[in-house]
């Protein structure tokens, strides 16, 4: 019984250490299964939105870019999501890292990552808004919008906002690394669980088979050498060693102990090695499995391409990211070389660096670098792209991987911004006006060459100088500088002065400039040279008063008001263009245009949600797109009455050249050429038949010269014409026709014949009228005809009338004797 007792307690020790020895894999795979489980809702989740934020904040500043060169609104909200994304990612990265418990070392850095977000979120948004104004303001303008032409405040956003992402990208790159090392970190110790474990595993059992040899240590005390010696064959079985014969001598049932003893070895092997092998086999192929898909899922999803060659240069790695950006399929290239993605000149360099590396073991000078290089894709055509090459091993084999982006759009964005910027110099540099950039304290900032030409310097040599000192060669400002008044209230200011050292007068305006946040920061100086204009006025105010002494002298009343009436026709119509452009003035709609802007003004900070969330906002685009088409075709009336206007001055001007000519001592007989002295009773009666829609036909013959007086002849045909175009008012405007004739008259005379087909003139007032007093209008004096009667027979000549009768037309001949007494007729 005392053996049995014995037996029964070794064989309890060993179930009991057996049992513990399973409590023991299933406490440490729990370990191990917490540690992969940390992995996956942890570690990989807090890297991959580091990774997605990275990427957004990429793609937003690419979008905001082209925005700023398009002025695509699309552009614009893809760049507001992006924020969104890295806003959402960098607060589902803190949920996640705050309950780590790292959460500590984490959190400086974390909050370096969430500073670093904000700043490069306010710079985002500033550049947006930046944008937004400046297309804003040319829609305004209704200039068209010019993306090579960019403001120079909005360039210097964009660098910001460059600063502010790489800052961003920084601190994503710091907790990405961080975020690797902690994945590696557990990876590892859950490799350790596994290794403990086994190691516990095997020492318990090793326990457990030592304390059964105690066991049977102590029964051999108590039973015959036979039972010693399968005692001491357990104990060799016990080592390892299965094949130990075993002697047995006693009855049946020591045989049959020995059996079992040699059983129990058998399932204490198989145990063993179910235990430790077979399990630790099937975690750690389950861990690498996982791994290995974490792995190939990373991978796949990067957005950047991944490529792998080992050491005979051939490609084992080719992710789909690589088959976008190549264009060319997994398939075609695992297995390959990269001669197929590399121009001809790279190839034979690349074969020679391969085999360098790979022969000595040493770092190229190109690993753990970024490199710009050329690349083609599978339609044959190059592009240019960023790679970076690092080395590892695996299966002791060494490999190459390159990860490479496509930075096609970014060359074309940095090109299109150098070349807008080249662009915008060459036009600043092409404006003949003088222009200077000035700040606050009078200091120039900028200028084009027409103003560096005209102070005999150089742009170079003009930035840093005081203004007033360059400009008026004065210590201080002078009193009337623009440029102070423009920052004082921050409005548009012009003045005019005479520049001494120039010797010019100029016309200078003031612009003030401001930054993102509404500030004036300088101001945009214009000068232009108005000397030329200056001169023409003084010359107009010289001619007008010489005009008035004229007219006052020579005193020739008929041919004065004819002369004054005529311009007073040609003023009518000035009035007429100059209410035409007051009722456009008045009637026009920039009023709306400055209650859209207040609106605006209104909801500047949440201008995009008012723009496209708010039901109000929604139409000022729209609005403002009507009101553009509406200024413009404003603007083209304007400048048509302007140019009407312009021409009714010119004729004035004529009239007064006219009217110069005729300033000669009246009663003076000299030869005139009649053809001439038309023309000019034409021109200046010009503005009063096209106001009445008159067409004036011109039949014209050749003839001598007449002796006459200029001022009385001109009295007579402009008094002629003038009632003609009367007499044509009452006609349809389609129909009113003035046909002048000039003809010989034999013998020695010249005639003049004023035609119309206007009311006519009745029967009964034929007789009457060239006698003083007698007129047909409501307004007359009735002495306009007589005295032309009379002026024609003191030139030797005769006037008459004919008409067949009221509605039918009339004619009036003035003949006029020739200079040459009739010889030519003859």
């Amino acid at each position: 019984m005392k053996l049995i007792y014995r037996l029964f307690l070794g064989f309890f020790s060993v179930v009991l250490l057996t049992a513990f020895v399973g409590l023991t894999g299933m406490d440490s795979t729990h370990k191990l299964g917490r540690s992969i489980q940390d992995i996956e809702t942890k570690h990989l989740p807090s890297a991959m939105l580091l990774v997605n934020a990275a990427t957004a904040s990429h793609r937003a500043c690419v979008n905001a870019l082209r925005y700023s060169l398009r002025g695509n609104e699309t552009n614009r909200v893809q760049a507001l999501e992006d924020l969104g994304i890295i806003r959402n990612g960098l607060e589902s990265y803190r949920q996640i890292a705050s309950a780590s418990q790292q959460w500590e070392i984490l959190k400086t850095r974390e909050e370096i990552l969430q500073n670093g977000a904000v700043s490069f979120d306010k710079a985002l948004r500033s550049f947006l808004a930046l944008t937004g104004s400046y297309y804003l303001e040319r829609l305004q303008s209704g200039e068209e919008t010019d993306s090579g032409r960019l403001p120079k405040a909005l360039l210097i956003k964009e660098e910001e906002l460059h600063s502010a992402k790489q800052e961003l990208l920084n601190s994503l790159n710091s907790l990405i690394d961080f975020e690797q090392k902690r994945l590696g970190k557990n990876t590892r110790s859950a490799i350790q669980v596994a290794d403990k474990t086994r190691v516990v595993i095997f020492g318990i059992a090793i326990g457990a088979l030592l304390l059964a040899v105690f066991q049977g240590v102590m029964v051999s005390r108590s039973i015959s050498n036979p039972l010693d010696k399968l005692v001491k064959a357990a104990i060799e079985i016990g080592k390892g060693k299965l094949s130990t014969p075993i002697e047995t001598e006693g009855d049946d049932e020591i045989q049959r102990l020995g059996k079992a003893l040699v059983q129990m070895a058998e399932n204490m092997e198989k145990s063993r090695n179910q235990l430790i092998d077979i399990k630790e086999l099937e975690k750690a192929r389950e861990a690498l499995q996982k791994s290995e898909n974490l792995l190939q899922t990373l991978i796949n999803t990067t957005q950047d391409a991944m490529i792998a060659i080992d050491q005979t240069g051939r490609v084992t790695l080719f992710n789909p990211a690589g088959e976008k950006m190549f264009q060319r399929t997994r398939e075609e290239m695992i297995g390959q070389t990269l001669d197929c993605l590399m121009p001809s000149e790279f190839r034979k360099n690349h074969v020679h660096y391969l085999k360098a590396f790979f022969s000595t073991g040493k770092p190229d000078a190109a690993m753990d670098k970024l490199l710009e290089l050329p690349a083609i894709r599978g339609d044959g055509s190059t592009f240019p792209m960023e790679i970076s090459l690092s080395s590892g091993q695996a299966d002791s084999k060494t490999f190459v991987v390159g990860i490479a982006r496509d930075i096609s759009e970014r060359k074309k964005t940095e090109e299109n911004i150098v070349r807008a910027k080249k662009e915008w110099e060459r036009t600043f540099d092409a404006v003949p006006d003088l222009i200077a950039i000035i700040d606050h304290d009078h200091r120039i900032l900028r200028v084009n060459s027409a103003m560096a030409a005209t102070f005999a310097t150089t742009p170079a040599k003009m930035v840093g100088e005081l203004c007033h000192s360059v400009v008026h060669g004065l210590e201080h400002p002078p009193d009337f500088c623009p440029h102070m008044c423009s920052l004082s209230d921050g409005s548009f200011h012009e003045v005019e002065i005479f520049d001494e050292g120039l010797e010019a007068f100029l016309h200078v305006t003031t612009s003030p400039m401001k930054d993102s946040e509404g500030n004036i920061v300088a101001s945009v100086h214009i000068m232009r040279n108005i000397t030329d204009r200056k001169h023409a006025e003084a010359e107009l105010e010289k001619t007008h008063a010489k005009l008035i002494e004229t007219a006052r002298q020579i005193g020739m009343a008929e041919v004065a008001t004819g002369v004054l009436h005529n311009v007073g026709n040609v003023l009518n119509s000035v009035n007429v263009s100059t209410e035409m452009i007051q009722r456009h003035v008045k009637e026009s709609r920039v009023n709306d245009l400055v209650e859209v802007m207040q609106l605006v003004k209104k909801h500047e900070n949440t201008l995009s949600h008012f723009l496209f969330q708010d039901c109000q906002g929604r139409e000022i685009l729209p609005f403002l797109q009507d009101l553009s088409r509406h200024l413009s075709d404003e603007r083209s009336a304007l400048l048509k009455e302007i140019q009407e206007l312009s021409g009714y001055t010119s004729h004035i001007s004529e009239i007064v050249k006219t009217q110069q000519k005729w300033s000669k001592i009246p009663g003076l007989m000299e030869p005139l050429k009649l053809l001439d002295v038309l023309e000019e009773v034409l021109m200046i009666n010009a503005a009063d038949l096209e106001r009445k829609g008159v067409q004036v036909v011109r039949d014209f013959q050749t003839v001598p010269d007449v002796a006459a007086d200029r001022h009385r002849l001109t009295q007579i045909l402009m008094n002629l014409v003038s009632n003609a175009g009367h007499a044509l008012q009452d006609n349809p405007a389609e129909n009113r026709v003035l046909t002048i004739g000039l003809f010989s008259q034999p013998p020695g005379f010249v005639s003049v014949r004023v035609s119309d087909n206007g009311m006519g003139i009745p029967e009964q007032n034929m007789s009457r009228l060239f006698r003083y007093g007698f007129t047909t209008k409501e307004k007359g004096h009735g002495f306009g005809l007589h005295s032309c009667a009379l002026a024609a027979q003191e030139m030797g000549g005769s006037l008459s009338s004919e008409s067949e009768g009221a509605g039918k037309g009339s004619s009036f001949t003035m003949k006029i004797p020739s200079n040459n007494g009739g010889k030519e007729d003859a």
